[in-house]
């Protein structure tokens, strides 16, 4: 190890400069001859002066750096002449991008590719790497009134998004120059619903089709798909309590996650089961019997009619019982 005021490095003969050697990498092979320790290591390691790596990098005088970048971690980070990859990352409403010289234009950087390498010469801070990241204002997911409004003389023909969807995981979401498909909610008590251009009407989109592909054109917030929230009906597991003279009160939905069935949409369709112990059956009208039901049968369709969960006219030919399994 070098001294607490140097930090260790290694010249790297594949990149021609010296590299930043951590713990692992300062070390040495040693033998001793005739009495003499030599050197047994071909590794060249040196102990060079340290600069402090402040978490706010405008300070850093490079065109290959944005003055907007920042350490992604805040712990305190110091380089010596060995250079040193640095993770990136931009303020809220600014996304990282990195120069492609392939395709001569910014593209959309990762969590992986935002990044920069520094080292410390003469007592500063150098970017060490041809690598040119940037920073590019990008749109957010709720958008912030005080930062994006959706321009109403925008060529932009997408329908605007309704202000009460909100990301499923809860958190701000940032478009830059790539599209994004994120996974949308309505609030308590509202079903999310999707438009169909083939039907012109409006479908009701489960937990995990609320989604849409957001993309951000001039700072401005566009979505693939023309979401929206409705008043809702909420589906339980257990289908008992719809009253209905063709589905068995024992039978309940496969899925047990949360389930908002928007009012006014075309009817939703759920698998069904029953308890341990019997079997799903549907009634067949040619052999006046009642038949095992498939997977894909034991099914039905719901739907939200003046605050009521009812079953679908469409589905009430296919009435279903649980009848004890057959030994």
């Amino acid at each position: 190890q070098c001294p607490e005021d140097l930090a260790c490095a290694y010249w790297s003969s594949s990149s021609g400069s010296w590299m930043s050697a951590g713990s692992w990498d300062c070390v040495t092979s040693l033998h001793c001859m005739n009495g003499e320790l030599s050197v047994a290591s071909s590794t060249n390691l040196t102990c060079s002066e340290k600069c402090d790596v402040p978490v706010d990098l405008s300070g850093v005088n490079s065109s290959l750096l944005h003055p907007l970048h920042s350490r992604r971690s805040s712990e305190a980070l110091a380089v010596g002449i060995g250079s040193q990859r640095v993770a990136l990352e931009c303020p809220r409403g600014y996304a990282c991008a990195y120069w492609s010289s392939l395709s001569e234009k910014w593209l959309s950087a990762s969590s992986w590719s935002c990044e920069t390498s520094l080292q410390c010469e003469e007592g500063e801070l150098r970017v060490t790497t041809n690598s040119k990241v940037t920073c590019l204002e990008a749109c957010e997911f709720p958008e912030d009134p005080s930062h994006h409004t959706r321009n109403s003389n925008s060529n932009n023909n997408t329908p605007p998004i309704n202000p009460l969807l909100q990301p499923r995981l809860g958190e701000v979401v940032t478009i830059g120059l790539d599209p994004k498909s994120v996974g949308l909610q309505c609030p308590q008590d509202y079903g999310c619903a999707y438009w169909s251009s083939v039907t012109q009407s409006w479908w009701p989109a489960g937990p995990n089709d609320c989604t849409s592909t957001l993309s951000c054109e001039d700072r401005q917030l566009a979505s693939d798909r023309n979401l929206t929230c409705l008043e809702a009906c909420e589906v339980p597991v257990e289908l008992s309590g719809l009253n209905s003279s063709t589905l068995d009160p024992l039978l309940f939905r496969r899925s047990d996650t949360a389930y908002f069935l928007a009012a006014g949409v075309e009817p939703a369709h759920f698998y069904l089961q029953c308890p341990e112990g019997y079997t799903c059956t549907t009634w067949s009208t040619l052999s006046r019997e009642w038949r095992p039901a498939s997977f894909s049968d034991c099914a039905t369709y719901l739907q939200c009619e003046d605050g009521q969960l009812r079953v679908a006219a469409t589905a009430r030919w296919n009435q279903l019982a649980c009848q004890p399994a057959s030994k």
